[in-house]
This record gives structure tokens, C-alpha cells and sequence, in this order.
């Protein structure tokens, strides 16, 4: 499952604590929305739906820096 989505810039790594393919482990991504959709449409195959969890923002910015993605029944 994906835990978070890290904004670097130019685009996003997705940080996964685990996942029976490899398609998702080391991901980069172009923004925290990808990562949304790269992630909704595997929960869909394999079975599962998926909602946005924690968002943190950078400091002193109303930029966001992360956002985690829940598993949802």
C-alpha cells in the first residue's frame, strides 16, 4: 500500500510500506494527483478502494509537501 506521496519539486515519490507488485515500490510521479490516480486505478484491480488521508504542507507555505493515501472499505 502506498503510505505517502513526497512532492520534490519537479515530481512526487511515492513511498510504499508495502505491495505485492513492483510496479508501485519506487514510483515517480509528476504530482500528488498522479500519484492519486496511479494508486486508485491498481486498488481497483486488485480489489480495494482507497481515500486521501493526512496532508502536510510545507512550513510557513500553503504548499503541500505530502499527502497519505488510506485504504477504504
Amino acid at each position: 500500500m502506498i503510505r505517502r506521496c513526497v512532492d520534490v519539486g519537479d515530481e512526487c515519490i511515492v513511498e510504499v510500506k508495502e505491495a505485492d507488485s513492483l510496479e508501485l515500490i519506487g514510483k515517480r510521479v509528476s504530482s500528488i494527483d498522479v500519484a492519486f490516480k496511479v494508486y486508485n486505478e491498481y486498488a481497483f484491480r486488485k480489489g480495494f478502494s482507497i481515500r486521501c488521508g493526512k496532508l502536510r504542507r510545507r512550513e510557513g507555505s500553503q504548499d503541500t509537501h505530502s499527502r497519505e493515501f488510506c485504504h477504504s472499505k
